[in-house]
Formats: C-alpha cells, structure tokens, sequence
C-alpha cells in the first residue's frame, strides 16, 4: 500500500526533468536546427566540409545556422587552430567558406556576410578581417553597409589601405568609388601610398567605365596638381622605370579590350586634360597618341 501512495510523487519530478530537457533542446533548435550538423565534431577537415555546404545553400535556414557559426568562437577555433593564423589568411579555412559565401548571390547569403561586418567575434582577428574586406566586393551595387565597413577600414596607418583599396576598385560600383574618390583626396595619406594607389590599382583598371569616371571627376577636383598630372599618366601612359624601380610591376590591360563605352570615356578625358590640365610637351603628345589609337578603336567597331 505504501509503495502505491509513493508512486505518483516519484512521476512528478520525472516529468518536470523531461519538460526542462525539451525546453532546453527547443531553444537550440532555435540556434541550429535537427536537421543541422552538429559543429561540435573534433574534426576540422569535416566541419570545414559541412560548412561549405552550408554556404553554398540558399535556403535561410542553413545560411542562418551559417551566421551563427561564423560568429562563435568555439566554431572559429575549431575550424582554424591559432597556429595556422600565423601563415597566409586565403590558407585559412574560414577564408574558403567565405569565398563560397561570397559567390552566392542568394538575398539570405549576402545578409550573412554583412552581418559579419558589426560582428566583434569575427572581427576579432585581423586576418578575418582582411578577408572579409575582399568578400564583400562580391556584392554588387556595394550596399551602404559595406561601404561604411571599408571605409573604418581605409584610415591613415591601419593596415588595412592597401587591401581595402583594390576592394573598392574591384567592386566598382558608384559608392565604392566616391570613398575611393574621397581617400584619394585626404591629404592625411603618405604620399607613397597615394601614388600607388594610381601607379597600380588605377592603371590595372584603366579600361572600367565606371572607374574612368570617377577618373574625370577627380580631374576635376581640388586633388593636388602632382596627382592630377600622374592620373593623367596613368590614364595614357606607362612608366614602369620610374613608378616601381625594382620592385614589382603592376601592368595595365590591353586597349583593345576595353568597351566601346570605356573608350568613348577615355577620348573625352583626353580631350579635357589637353584643354584644362597643365600638360608637358611630352604629355601632351602622349595623350594625342592615345587619342588617335582610340579613334581607330572606336572606328574599327562600327
């Protein structure tokens, strides 16, 4: 009899544990789903595996534990020991996962990696960071997010210049190139590195349409008359001698392969620096031989 009277107090307690552990398994799911892998496997080489899957999924159930993932620090210890963060950034596998997600062009996987920019976790290690810098030119108009990014990450002496500046001009699009346009101008930049930002990412994208305008605007701005004249080199000329010495050297892509758009801009920049700029004899005839390679170009496509 008194083991009858004990058994139902015994079952209560029993179904508060189990009511706990299903709330408990809910919340998670809430994080990542059942049907989710597990991140927790002591194997980087698969956890690598499972999460490039995930990256290049569109459905936002997966690109959402992707999120959560990339912004754990057990997930980015697991997946890239500290030892390797001592090489080069692209052999890390985050930065594999991350040129998957950046070539996804799904609404879901873009929202992931701009949410990797307010992110303190991912952004916690500056190789992550330089990373991120270059995934985001994948995403085309650059949204405002993006460009606020680059430009905390385009300042005097951060170590972040000369990879954020080949990002911008990669990307190409009308607000990458106004903060490229506006750094170019702030006078709080070494020289150095104002010459090379023309001398090598400009002359390597000489014949983009959308960089050739922004070219005709900074033409036309209070940028010192020193850069104004070397853009106009960069423009119509080459100089490998004098822009790198021995070092090494950036080559500008062929003229021939530039769009009809791209060189009816260029003739039109031509034209202007001969009537505004304050043009050497020898730059000057260098840009009339351009002009006249481009009206051949241009007549050829007829």
């Amino acid at each position: 009899m008194r083991d009858t009277l004990h058994k139902p107090m015994m079952i209560v307690p029993i179904i508060i544990i189990s009511f706990l552990f299903s709330w408990a398994s809910a919340q998670q799911e809430k994080i990542e789903p059942k049907s989710a892998v597990k991140y927790y496997t002591e194997d980087p080489k698969v956890l690598y595996s499972q999460t490039c899957q995930l990256a290049r999924s569109t459905q936002e159930s997966d690109l959402q534990i992707l999120q959560v993932r990339l912004t754990d620090t057990v997930f980015l210890a697991k997946i890239d020991s500290a030892k390797s963060y001592e090489g080069q950034p692209t052999r890390l596998r985050v930065a594999g996962v991350l040129q998957i997600l950046a070539q996804n062009p799904s609404p879901p996987a873009q929202k992931v990696l701009l949410s990797l920019t307010t992110s303190p976790v991912f952004l916690e290690h500056r190789a992550r960071v330089d990373l991120l810098i270059q995934a985001l030119v994948q995403i085309k108009p650059a949204p405002q997010q993006a460009v606020v990014f680059w430009d905390k990450h385009f300042q005097p002496e951060d170590g972040y210049s000369a990879v954020t500046v080949w990002a911008l001009l990669e990307n190409g699009s009308p607000s990458a190139l106004a903060l490229f346009e506006k750094k170019m101008m702030d006078v709080r930049f070494p020289e150095t590195e104002r010459r090379y930002w023309l001398t090598a990412c400009i002359l390597e994208h000489r014949n983009d349409l959308s960089l050739l305008e922004g070219c005709d605007r900074l033409l036309a701005s209070r940028l010192e008359k020193p850069y104004r004249l070397l853009l106009v080199d960069v423009l119509f000329g080459y100089k490998p001698d004098d822009w790198y010495g021995v070092g090494h050297w950036y080559k500008p892509p062929p003229r021939g392969k530039a769009t009809i758009e791209a060189l009816k801009q260029l003739d039109t920049l031509g034209r202007k620096a001969l009537q505004n700029q304050p043009l050497s004899t020898l730059q000057r005839q260098q840009v009339q031989l351009v002009l006249r390679e481009v009206e051949e170009l241009l007549r050829s496509r007829k």
